[in-house]
C-alpha cells in the first residue's frame, strides 16, 4: 500500500508533458489551487508541478533521502525550479527523471513513455556478454539483427548507458541497465 501511493505521488504530481495542474481524481493528492491553462504560464505550472512532487515526496516516502542527500536533492530540485525558462518541456522532464531516480527505489520513477513520447526506434536491443545486441527489428533494419552496436549516434555504447541508467530509478545497476534498454529506443532521449 506505501509503494503504491509514492508511485501515485510521483507519477500525478509531476504531470511533466502538459504541465497541467489538475491532480487526478482518482488520488488523494490534490493541488492547493485549480487554473484553466489561460490563467497560468508553462512556468508557473511546471513550479506548481514541482512543489506537488516535493511536498508529497517529503511527506510520503520514507526512504527519500537513503541514497541522496537532502542538500543534493533540494539543490537540484531548486535547479531545475530556477532554469525552467531556459529548458523545453523534454529537458525538464529528463532532469526531473533524473532527480528521482538519484533516490535509488524502483518503486518511485517517472513513466517515461507517457513524457518523452510514442515514438520509438523499430528495433530492440539485450545485452549478450556485456554487448549491445540488435534482437528485433522491422524489415527495413532486419540487417541490424544479431550486430552488436559499439555506438549511437558517434559516442560510445557505454556513454550512452551510463547516461540513461543515470534516468532509471532501481537499487541496482542490473535494473538500471534493463531500464536503460527501453530508453535507448526513444528519439528523443540523445
Amino acid at each position: 500500500m506505501f509503494k503504491t501511493k509514492v508511485i501515485t505521488a510521483v507519477l500525478v504530481s509531476a504531470l511533466l508533458c502538459s504541465c497541467s495542474s489538475e491532480v487526478s481524481s482518482n488520488t488523494q493528492l490534490e493541488s492547493s489551487e485549480t487554473h484553466s491553462s489561460e490563467e497560468v504560464s508553462r512556468e508557473e505550472k511546471w513550479i506548481e508541478d514541482l512543489e506537488i512532487l516535493s511536498l508529497n515526496l517529503t511527506s510520503i516516502h520514507r526512504g527519500l533521502y537513503n541514497n541522496v542527500s537532502e542538500a543534493d536533492f533540494n539543490t537540484e530540485l531548486q535547479f531545475i525550479r530556477n532554469n525552467i525558462s531556459n529548458l523545453d518541456d523534454q529537458e525538464i522532464t529528463i532532469k526531473i527523471m533524473k532527480l528521482i531516480a538519484s533516490i535509488g527505489d524502483g518503486h518511485t520513477y517517472v513513466m517515461y513513455k507517457d513524457f518523452l513520447g510514442e515514438k520509438i526506434v523499430p528495433v530492440k536491443f539485450a545485452w549478450n556478454n556485456n554487448k549491445l545486441i540488435c534482437v528485433n527489428a522491422i524489415e527495413m533494419h532486419s540487417d541490424m539483427l544479431h550486430s552488436q552496436i559499439v555506438e549511437i549516434n558517434g559516442i560510445p555504447v557505454e556513454e550512452v548507458f551510463n547516461e540513461l541508467m543515470s534516468l532509471i530509478s532501481a537499487e541496482n545497476d542490473y535494473r538500471r541497465s534493463y531500464g536503460a534498454l527501453g530508453l535507448v529506443r526513444l528519439p528523443l532521449v540523445f
